[in-house]
């Protein structure tokens, strides 16, 4: 994948910038993290209850997620419940 901005990156802070290209730019960085990061060893220092909720129409993160991460969290003792919004 090649990202080709249609405009400078002059600001990257969404709070200064509402910008597709800001935007994109995020995308972009917080799409490769979560491809190279592994939360499951750190499951089991979970000590709080865990609500998980998410929503039918997020396109990053899909209801179809939920049976994985529930089961990892189970697998690591977290008392967790999970929950889906419109």
């Amino acid at each position: 994948m090649k990202f080709i901005p249609v405009s400078d990156l002059t600001g990257i802070d969404p709070i200064w910038t509402t910008s597709t290209a800001v935007r994109n730019h995020g995308y972009l960085v917080y799409d490769g993290a979560m491809m190279r990061f592994d939360p499951r060893p750190k499951l089991a220092s979970i000590r709080s209850k865990v609500l998980f909720v998410l929503s039918r129409t997020d396109a990053h993160f899909p209801p179809s997620i939920a049976p994985g991460v529930m089961a990892a969290l189970e697998e690591a003792g977290v008392d967790a419940r999970y929950f889906e919004i419109d």
